[in-house]
């Protein structure tokens, strides 16, 4: 039997707005405003939780800004030379660590897409002599 549309599938099922949650909600809702005056008024008063909460609501927070790989030599031929000199970049601190972390990541991926690609090559070479 398929469930008609619009219709709940357990009619004697729980009821909406009667869990806590929903109570709580309704409740907020209805002290809405002056639940906003109070946090305005702490704000105001220098109250960091209250302009936190506030700005939160209208200010996205700050994403991080994007950072080049300064010092790390792209042209390096290995991919060993360019971590080697990834660490020694963060060492020199020419670059963050969630960034030194981003590019050996990288690297790593990079890595395993060399040694697939290897690997389909010398399977498909392996069969070709069958």
């Amino acid at each position: 039997m398929a469930f008609q549309k619009g219709e709940s599938g357990n009619p004697a099922g729980r009821v909406a707005g009667k869990t806590p949650a929903g109570k709580l909600r309704k409740i907020i809702e209805a002290k809405a405003g002056d639940i906003l005056e109070a946090l305005i008024t702490q704000a105001l008063l220098g109250d960091v939780g209250a302009c936190k909460a506030l700005l939160d609501k209208v200010i996205p927070s700050l994403k991080p800004e994007f950072q080049r790989y300064h010092g790390i030599d792209s042209t390096a031929a290995s991919l060993g030379e360019r971590a080697e000199a990834c660490i020694n970049s963060l060492q020199a601190g020419l670059l963050s660590v969630d960034v030194a972390a981003s590019f050996m990541s990288c690297l790593a991926s990079q890595s395993r897409i060399i040694e697939t690609t290897e690997l389909i090559n010398r399977i498909e070479k392996l069969e070709s002599k069958k």
